[in-house]
């Protein structure tokens, strides 16, 4: 049975690798990594790993730390700008290549896509934060109704005893104006209930 093909090997990886020889050029991308990267193969191959993201890369230092030192580094997290849309979060490592001895003979790079990961990480935390200030607005809502119902109870009987126009007019004011923050206090309470926005036409001159 004859040895399987390197590009289809490499192809069939989920992460990216990129394979540089003894003097830091690219001898083979696998597709995963020409995604990653925004480069096809033709365009890349026989040419430094600097011309890949730019000598100041994790991707160019950490491969001339593998060529030069011989050993293995990684880098968690780093930015990959994309031609169209957002830039991709990648993990990168390198490793040396040895020629049978302990001679340096080129590096491999892999590449790990952590977008989508990160992307879940920073959801999860939303959610959280969210769940920590729904907290937050049902301990508010509670300490303000109590003495809010109190005030409206209040005022209501000022209304039915007053003397006057004026202090009827002022005690009704006093009614509406708790009834206002009362519905406010409603609208917190969202965020505390989790409840779901129902979406739908309205008009908007009555709301207003």
């Amino acid at each position: 049975m004859p040895p399987r093909d390197l590009a289809h090997l490499l192809d069939a990886l989920p992460d990216g690798v990129v394979v540089l020889d003894r003097a830091g050029c690219v001898e083979q991308v696998s597709a995963e990594a020409s995604r990653i990267l925004g480069l096809s193969l033709d365009a890349v191959v026989g040419r430094p790993v600097e011309k890949l993201l730019g000598a100041s890369h994790a991707v160019a230092r950490l491969a001339r730390e593998a060529l030069g030192r011989g050993g293995t580094s990684l880098e968690s997290e780093c930015l990959v700008p994309q031609r169209f849309g957002p830039a991709l979060v990648i993990e990168v490592a390198a490793a040396p290549l040895f020629d049978g001895g302990t001679t340096v003979d080129g590096a491999v790079l892999a590449l790990r896509d952590r977008t989508l990961q990160q992307q879940l990480s920073h959801i999860v935390s939303e959610r959280e934060r969210l769940v920590a200030f729904g907290r937050i607005a049902a301990g508010i809502a509670h300490e303000v109704k109590n003495p809010l119902g109190g005030i409206r109870g209040a005022g209501e009987l000022l209304a039915l005893r007053a003397a006057d126009k004026k202090t009827r007019e002022a005690a009704e004011l006093i009614v509406r104006e708790a009834d206002r923050i009362g519905s406010l206090v409603d609208d917190l309470m969202v965020f505390a209930r989790g409840d779901a926005l129902r979406i739908a036409p309205v008009n908007l001159y009555q709301i207003l």
